[in-house]
């Protein structure tokens, strides 16, 4: 109840027409946390769909580049081994953590905790499983690998840090539309933009 989430939006029509370069950005992020009284934490990801191999087993997962503060932030917590943590993200760590169906999908036989994996070419080893969360609408919420922001930024490049979406976790959720409010003007300032754009 006191958690906001940020996205790029385009306007319809000419009105987004007329704007070049739409980028929420991981500076953004940053600041937001920086600069606004009313932000207890931020945490920003960028989400990219791509390939995980472990032997021969292969499947395409959602992989999130996301920071240390995910967890807090999203209210959703490692079950088992530990989440990554400020310095694997300084490090540009190759490490993961991952939701219980990439354990079936690549059929990781034992302990998958200190099992290495390829994601998107390139080794990670896990370092913890998320809880599970189960499926809605024959959709499964435990299909993903988590990775730090740095090393997603590493193998996909600077894309990754132009165009993030950004969780704002409020000091209290009685204060949340104040909250609101100082989040957008502080990315209209950070921006260029005028008051109601």
């Amino acid at each position: 109840s006191n958690t906001l989430h940020v996205q790029e939006y385009r306007p319809p029509g000419k009105e987004g027409e007329k704007l070049t370069r739409i980028e929420l950005t991981s500076e953004d992020g940053q600041e937001l946390k920086r600069r606004c009284a009313e932000v207890q934490d931020v945490a920003y990801w960028n989400l990219t769909f791509a390939a995980l191999k472990r032997g021969n087993e292969h499947t395409t997962a959602p992989i999130v580049g996301t920071t240390a503060s995910f967890q807090d932030v999203r209210n959703f917590y490692v079950d088992r081994g530990r989440f990554f943590s400020s310095v694997d993200d300084a490090h540009r760590a190759r490490v993961c953590v991952v939701g219980a169906e990439i354990i079936k999908d690549l059929k990781l036989a034992g302990e998958p905790l200190g099992q290495t994996i390829q994601v998107a070419g390139q080794d990670a080893r896990i370092i913890g499983i998320m809880e599970k969360r189960g499926e809605l609408f024959g959709q499964s919420f435990d299909r993903f690998v988590l990775i730090p922001f740095s090393t997603a930024a590493a193998i996909w490049g600077e894309r990754t840090a132009k165009h993030v979406e950004i969780l704002v976790r409020a000091r209290s959720d009685l204060r949340v539309e104040e909250t609101k409010d100082q989040v957008g003007d502080t990315l209209r300032r950070l921006h260029g933009l005028k008051a109601g754009q």
